[in-house]
């Protein structure tokens, strides 16, 4: 792998691990995961 392709995939990985993170964020302050003791909960609201 050369040094262009290697940022790449760190570039990517530091987007996709942002994404989630707003993402958890989002659920969290919607109500719908709860954090508990540094473990994930999620209630259902169907």
């Amino acid at each position: 792998m050369n040094q262009a392709e290697e940022y790449l995939s760190q570039n990517k990985y530091a987007e996709h691990r942002n994404e989630t993170k707003g993402y958890i964020g989002r659920l969290v302050n919607e109500g719908c995961l709860h954090l508990i003791k540094a473990k994930l909960e999620v209630i259902k609201t169907k």
